[in-house]
């Protein structure tokens, strides 16, 4: 995570932030993988990490400032 994190967040994002988070969202789609195993356990896990990492992207890095009208 700590690679993939873009610089500018480092001081407002933690990266075992984002693994716990992850961890979290893998705990609730657990049952999913269950069913329908079609990668390695550790691919998975690995890409509901970086879909929390693009999530972090997003909020700081993508958000535009307020419209003052």
């Amino acid at each position: 995570v700590v690679l993939r994190l873009d610089p500018r967040l480092r001081g407002r994002v933690d990266a075992s932030d984002v693994i716990q988070e992850g961890y979290l969202d893998a705990i609730r789609r657990l049952e999913e993988f269950v069913r329908n195993p079609s990668v390695p356990f550790y691919i998975w896990l690995r890409f509901l990490v970086g879909q929390r990492v693009q999530e972090q992207h997003r909020r700081h890095l993508d958000s535009l400032g307020r419209n003052a009208r």
